[in-house]
């Protein structure tokens, strides 16, 4: 066998896959001793693996959660809001919801698809609406201050500033880190996941990472590995290929953390399929770096790019104006939000992908009149909670001016000299500014899109200002297929045992073929709330079972040991006081749903024996846990076995300080808020 053979079949047996080379994505083998043991390993602490994390470990779960960064909250604490068309008990209070009130999910399902073009997956769009505004309310619950906006399909954190969208969603992400923190989450940063574990019958049991960048660690995941470690939007040859428009049409990106698709790529070496192709979510008011050498991707609220968002004489390569969109609420409402996708699918696609935006030297005289809303608001050091904001972005001019050292604006003297330098045909540009001026000096725009009569300022005193844009790429929508439980697909259209993916690791949100990801930009919860709320339900259909564990059980996904019965239902009884009488802390208080058989618990030293109560389980989703001798099942209370033929328990973890006794002996207490006894 020739030398270079022998090594590679020598290097792909060390990697667990023999006679093969083993590529970076493909799934490893597990090994003969593991570093670390959890039931669900999350991969990604930003504003996915947040949410998923703490809902899995609030449902009793051993969780840990991995990111390549040095600290939480990833690119979702830089958004300014998330978007939702109804369901969120805020808007219920102000009685909205789309397409009409009460808010009915199948009716935004049918309104959804329809945008789509039936493109999408409709259980899945059925269970973002049904969904998606618990998920906010569940974030309520877990310490995160809501306020609903001025157009109420927005919501951002109440403690948040008014006066810029930069990093208000830090506030909730901080609180969901902090949530997860008291629940037990271990979070390892600076540990990026380099593969998939997977045993020989198919199934994903864990994750292969690399501990603060050096040491190879192996943790095994007996239930789930999430995947939500964003999408791919820093990895130009995966876009090329999964969603090309954004490839050619896109000048930059947003986000400057991750998105290099290491999740999407262990997903599809596990033999997942894809969903979404090209589909992406986009502003408008992408810079061109890149042509002049510069970066791909560039902080949102950097001077350049809020500035390349005015309302400025916007031409293609060949002279032809384009329309621009407002985005001041007051003048447009809800449509004022549409507009910040829909110019960038105008700027994206005229010949060559790219338009130019053309001032003069008296531009900063015009912004105040501009009066440009949401993400295009120009930064300024006398903002509120400016201080959370980066130093060098806190006052506009510094981003114009880097634009400018670098040619990316560039500055000239004469408009031949800026028409040459900018790539133009000669005379493209000297015609279009000719025309433009036409209009501003009678001050009324004869534009089949005419701008206000405020906004028209003639191009005639030099310097001249010129810069190529095109849309600005802030998330990837296609990714790995998944059903409406979060599951990842393979190409052979079955589930991939053990494995779970949010957005924007998965895809599908949006359908195929969407430019910037509406309907309400990026899916029916926006980009960052999409991110919220799959992970949420990602961890809950593992149904964690801290109550009974029988050796050799299965859940619904085919999990051993893991059951119906839900970890909450465990805190429901640990947060009543025996004979305090205080209230409950129980998220389905008020709900009026049916009582059901369920558990009543004996807790000393952290051990839980499973008899009959009465307690709401109907909430939690519960559908039975099998039993010898009998089933707990719907609205049935099943009867233990003969004696002798317990279920075997498992260790229930009860945070220190509330390891309290409860006994079916001396009187039972009935909860003052929800009626349950306890």
């Amino acid at each position: 066998m020739p030398a270079a053979r022998t090594a590679r079949t020598a290097k792909a047996q060390r990697c667990g896959v023999p006679g093969k080379r083993r590529h970076a994505h493909r799934p490893a083998r597990g090994p003969e001793t593991w570093d670390y043991e959890c039931d669900v390993c999350v991969v990604g602490a930003g504003g996915g693996g947040l949410n998923a994390a703490a809902r899995a470990a609030e449902l009793g779960a051993n969780v840990i959660c991995v990111e390549a960064l040095g600290l939480h909250g990833g690119n979702a604490q830089s958004a300014g809001m998330c978007g939702i068309l109804g369901g969120y008990s805020g808007q219920n209070k102000k009685h909205f919801a789309f397409p009409s009130y009460p808010f009915d999910a199948q009716a935004l399902t049918d309104w959804a698809m329809d945008e789509y073009h039936y493109a999408a997956d409709p259980k899945l769009i059925y269970r973002l609406a049904c969904e998606g505004g618990k998920s906010l309310d569940w974030m309520a619950d877990c310490g995160v201050h809501w306020r609903l906006g001025e157009v109420p399909v927005y919501v951002a954190p109440k403690r948040s500033t008014l006066d810029h969208h930069v990093l208000k969603m830090k506030d909730a992400t901080d609180a969901m880190f902090a949530f997860g923190q008291r629940n037990g989450v271990r979070y390892k940063f600076q540990c990026p996941a380099t593969a998939l574990v997977r045993d020989d019958s198919g199934r994903i049991v864990g994750l292969v990472a690399r501990e603060d960048f050096d040491r190879e660690v192996y943790i095994h995941a007996k239930g789930a590995v999430i995947l939500t470690a964003g999408g791919f939007c820093n990895n130009k040859a995966l876009l090329e290929k999964y969603i090309p428009t954004a490839a050619m049409g896109c000048a930059s990106r947003y986000l400057v953390g991750g998105e290099t698709g290491e999740c999407f790529r262990m997903g599809l070496g596990a033999g997942a399929d894809v969903s979404g192709f090209n589909s992406s979510a986009s502003f408008d008011g992408g810079v061109d770096w890149q042509a002049e050498g510069g970066t791909w991707a560039r902080f949102l609220y950097d001077g350049m790019t809020q500035l390349s968002r005015q309302p400025w004489l916007t031409i293609d390569r060949c002279g032809n104006r384009l329309r621009y969109m407002d985005s001041r609420v007051a003048e447009d409402g809800a449509n004022a939000i549409y507009a910040l996708g829909d110019l960038a699918t105008i700027q994206m696609t005229p010949p060559g992908h790219r338009s130019y935006i053309i001032f003069d030297a008296d531009y900063e005289d015009h912004l105040a009149g501009f009066a440009q809303e949401h993400c295009r608001k120009l930064l300024t050091p006398d903002l509120e909670q400016i201080e959370k904001v980066p130093e060098h972005y806190r006052d506009w001019h510094h981003g114009v001016q880097d634009a400018i050292d670098a040619d990316v604006l560039k500055r000239r003297d004469s408009l031949e000299e800026l028409e040459r330098d900018l790539g133009l045909d000669e005379g493209v540009l000297v015609e279009a500014v000719e025309k433009w001026n036409v209009p501003c000096e009678a001050g009324e725009d004869d534009f089949m899109y005419p701008m206000p009569p405020e906004w028209l300022h003639a191009i005639k005193d030099p310097p001249f200002y010129g810069c190529r844009i095109g849309g600005n790429l802030y998330g990837t929508k296609a990714g790995l297929m998944i059903n409406d439980e979060m599951q990842v697909v393979g190409t052979n259209g079955l589930v991939i045992p053990g494995l779970y993916a949010g957005w924007h690791t998965a895809g599908g949100a949006c359908g195929e073929n969407s430019y910037i990801g509406d309907p309400i930009l990026g899916s029916l919860m926006g980009d960052v709330g999409l991110a919220f709320f799959a992970a949420g339900i990602c961890a809950a259909p593992l149904r964690w079972n801290t109550i009974a564990r029988r050796e050799g059980g299965e859940g619904r996904d085919g999990n051993e040991g893991f059951h119906a019965h839900d970890g909450a239902t465990v805190r429901h009884l640990v947060r009543h006081r025996a004979g305090g009488g205080a209230a409950c802390s129980h998220r389905a208080c008020g709900d009026g749903r049916r009582r059901m058989a369920g558990v009543r618990l004996h807790l000393g030293v952290g051990r839980a024996h499973a008899r009959r109560d009465l307690l709401d389980l109907d909430r939690l989703g519960v559908r039975g846990v099998p039993v010898r001798g009998g089933t707990h099942a719907d609205g049935v209370g099943g009867r233990r076995g003969a004696a002798g033929s317990a279920v075997r328990e498992r260790a229930f973890r009860v945070p220190a300080g509330r390891q309290r006794r409860f006994c079916g002996a001396g009187p039972r207490r009935r909860c003052r808020w929800c009626a349950c006894w306890w």
